[in-house]
C-alpha cells in the first residue's frame, strides 16, 4: 500500500474482504459503482480538511463509523450514537495517550465491509450523507461494527506503540468505560508533519499489517467422528473445519448462502453431546457465509451466531479436547 503524505490530518483505510459475499446478490460492477460513489464523497471531504488519502477501490475502501444491522435500537438513531462515540475516542486518544498537544486526530482502522452493509435502511444511508460535513469528515457506517468482523483491537500494533512511549493504561480505562465498543478499536497516531520519522516508518509497517484480515485459529476436522444436523430438515453434515469463529461443513444438500439454520452436534462419543448439553450448548443458530461444489459435494462455510465469543471457545474446547478442563488458550498451547 502506497501512503501519500500532504500536511496534518486525518486517515483512515480499510481492505475491503468479503466482496464474494456480496456479489451473488448484486452484479459487481453495481457494487463497486457504490463503492466509488461513496469514496468520492469521503475522499473530497477528506481533503478539504487537509487529510490524507490512500488506495484505490480495489484494495482499499474509506470506511464510515456506525450503525449494527443486528440491532434492535432505531437504526438511524443507533448511527448517530456510534458516530458520536467515535469522535470522542478521537479526542480522548489524541489528548490522553499522545501527551501532547495535536491537531491531528488518530485514526480508527480495521472495519470489514461484509454482506450486511447491502442491507442498511434507505434512511440510514441519507442520513450519511448528511453526516458527511465540514464539522464531521469521516464517519463509519459499518454494519458490523460490534461484531466479530468489526474493528479488531490489534495487539501487535500496540505492542509497537508501547515502544514508543504510548501508555496503553488509558487505553485500558476507556475499555472500562465504554466496553461494548471500546474492545472493537485498534488505533495509531500518524505525524503527518515529519512522515520519514522512524515511528512513522515502525507505525505503517503495523498499519499494514493490521489491514489484513484477521487470522482465525482453525482446526482439520475432515476426518473426526463430528457431524451437525440441521434441526428444520434433519440434513447431516461432517465438520470438516473448526474454528471459535464458525464451521466448515461437508454434505450432500447445498445451503443458500446468507440463510439461517438452527442445527445439533452428532457425535459417537455420547460424552461430547452430554458435555455440550449441560453447557446449553448443543443447539446452535449458524449463517451461511459461502459455499462451493466439491464434487458431489458441497462444502458450506457457517458462522454462528447469538452466542458469545466465551460460548463459542466452549464449544471448540469441549469438542477438541472432552472432558479436560481449562481455557481454550492454554489447552492449545499445550
Amino acid at each position: 500500500m502506497k501512503f501519500n503524505y500532504s500536511g496534518r490530518g486525518t486517515l483512515a483505510c480499510v481492505k475491503v474482504i468479503e466482496l464474494g459475499q456480496i456479489s451473488h446478490r448484486y452484479p459487481i460492477e453495481a457494487v463497486f459503482d457504490r463503492l466509488a460513489q461513496i469514496q468520492a464523497i469521503l475522499r473530497d471531504s477528506c481533503n478539504r480538511h487537509g487529510g490524507l488519502y490512500s488506495g484505490d477501490i480495489s484494495t482499499t475502501f474509506y470506511t464510515f463509523f456506525g450503525w449494527d444491522a443486528s440491532t434492535t435500537q432505531d437504526p438511524l438513531e443507533h448511527t448517530h450514537a456510534a458516530f458520536k462515540w467515535a469522535q470522542y475516542v478521537q479526542n480522548y486518544l489524541a489528548q490522553e495517550i499522545a501527551g501532547h498537544d495535536t491537531e491531528a486526530p488518530l485514526i480508527l482502522l480495521r472495519i470489514g465491509l461484509n454482506t450486511g452493509y447491502y442491507h442498511i435502511h434507505r434512511d440510514v444511508e441519507q442520513s450519511f450523507q448528511s453526516l458527511v460535513t465540514d464539522d464531521f469528515p469521516l464517519i463509519d457506517q459499518s454494519t458490523d461494527l460490534c461484531g466479530i468482523n468489526g474493528i479488531i483491537l490489534n495487539e501487535k500494533l500496540l505492542r509497537a506503540l508501547a515502544q514508543h512511549g504510548v501508555k496503553l493504561q488509558h487505553l485500558h480505562k476507556l475499555k472500562e468505560k465504554f466496553p461494548h465498543h471500546a474492545n472493537l478499536l485498534t488505533f495509531y497516531e500518524y505525524n503527518a508533519v515529519s512522515p520519514d520519522t522512524n515511528l512513522n516508518k515502525k507505525v505503517i509497517t503495523c498499519v499494514k499489517d493490521s489491514l489484513n484480515r484477521r487470522e482465525t485459529k482453525r482446526w482439520p476436522c475432515e476426518h473426526s467422528q463430528f457431524e451437525i444436523k440441521d434441526l428444520q430438515t434433519d440434513d447431516s453434515f461432517s465438520i470438516s473445519n473448526l474454528s471459535v469463529d464458525g464451521l466448515e461443513v461437508v454434505g450432500n444438500q447445498p445451503k443458500t448462502t446468507g440463510s439461517f439454520f438452527k442445527f445439533c452436534f452428532v457425535s459417537n462419543e455420547e460424552s461430547i453431546i452430554q458435555e455440550l448439553v449441560a453447557n446449553d450448548l448443543n443447539l446452535v443458530e449458524a449463517q451461511v457465509r459461502w459455499q462451493r461444489h466439491d464434487g458431489q459435494f458441497y462444502r458450506i462455510g457457517l458462522r454462528i451466531e447469538n452466542v458469545t465469543l466465551s460460548d463459542r471457545e466452549e464449544i471448540v474446547r469441549i469438542l477438541l479436547f472432552p472432558g479436560k478442563k481449562g481455557s481454550l488458550l492454554s489447552l492449545t498451547a499445550s
